[in-house]
């Protein structure tokens, strides 16, 4: 079946949708995590005598409209008929991505090395580019205007429509159009989810964290990863701070010797090197681990004895 991968930026926001050819069936999706999420598609399960086996999962997948069709659901069978193909997708972009990382080369450059790759992997999918234009009496926008230099696409709102048959034809449509706009490849410091930005400085991608702090009383709405990470140091910063006041009240600390003096620099330098863990690699895991060494430090109250 044939499909229209189209994605639009308008007044520098950008929207994406597949579609198929009659549009018939159409379905928007979220161009910066799409890729991200495809790579989760791969499974391994337990083979013939015990092997292990690689398939794939699409269903919950935009893509996966190319396994099924509007009349009957998602049928398995149909994704080992595709097998060899989403393998292939993942081929390319395992090749794919250290392109999107070359900081040297221009945008269309790191195009046109993409456009070449899918070629390699017998990728068949056309590409038309179009620039807008406003009319002068209605302020409507269109987009009719023909790109024909790579080079144009980033710095202007347009139209990009691929026409792809694949998952394969797919992938290789979006890395096409990260590498077009100057997007990069990069993971996210909370989540660990892979992301798209112009910018290695942004360390955060947009999705919502699953992140839920059993330390605090307070149940917070749900924030982006980088919120939750502000939010989730302050609280620890604070409880860090507290728990430091209690231990001081021990009279070894104001002697500067005995035991009580001992355990208060040893849950300083503890904390401190927690905090130091959690502002460089602020995961959940990390923020658990400081969370219940806090919780134990405070039960067993070792600054009064």
């Amino acid at each position: 079946m044939d499909y229209k991968l189209i994605i639009v930026k308008e007044k520098g926001q950008l929207s994406a949708e597949l579609q198929t050819a009659d549009q018939g069936r159409r379905q928007a999706f979220n161009i910066y995590d799409v890729i991200s999420d495809y790579k989760k598609i791969r499974r391994t399960g337990q083979g013939k005598r015990g092997r292990p086996k690689t398939y794939f999962d699409l269903q919950n997948h935009v893509f996966g409209c190319l396994f099924g069709c509007a009349d009957f659901l998602y049928d398995a069978t149909w994704m080992e008929l595709r097998y060899d193909n989403v393998r292939k997708s993942f081929l390319f972009l395992n090749e794919a991505e250290p392109i999107l990382k070359e900081s040297r080369r221009q945008p269309y450059k790191r195009a046109e090395e993409i456009w070449r790759l899918a070629r390699k992997y017998e990728a068949k999918l056309d590409v038309n580019m179009y620039r807008s234009e406003e009319n002068d009496n209605s302020g409507a926008i269109s987009y009719n205007i023909p790109i024909t230099k790579y080079s144009e696409v980033a710095q202007s709102d347009h139209w990009i429509e691929y026409a792809c048959q694949t998952a394969l034809d797919m992938v290789v449509a979006i890395m096409h159009y990260y590498a077009l706009n100057g997007f990069k490849m990069a993971v996210c410091r909370h989540c660990g989810n892979n992301f798209v930005t112009t910018n290695y400085k942004q360390l955060y991608c947009g999705r919502i964290s699953l992140y839920q702090n059993r330390f605090s009383q307070k149940r917070s709405t749900p924030k982006t990863c980088e919120e939750t990470v502000r939010q989730t140091i302050q609280f620890f910063r604070n409880e860090k701070n507290a728990l430091i006041r209690r231990v001081a009240r021990n009279p070894d600390v104001e002697l500067w010797c005995g035991a009580g003096y001992e355990f208060y620099n040893q849950v300083i330098s503890e904390c401190n090197t927690y905090m130091d863990k959690i502002k460089k690699e602020p995961t959940p895991e990390n923020f658990d681990k400081f969370g219940q060494y806090l919780l134990e430090v405070n039960k067993k109250k070792g600054w009064k004895k």
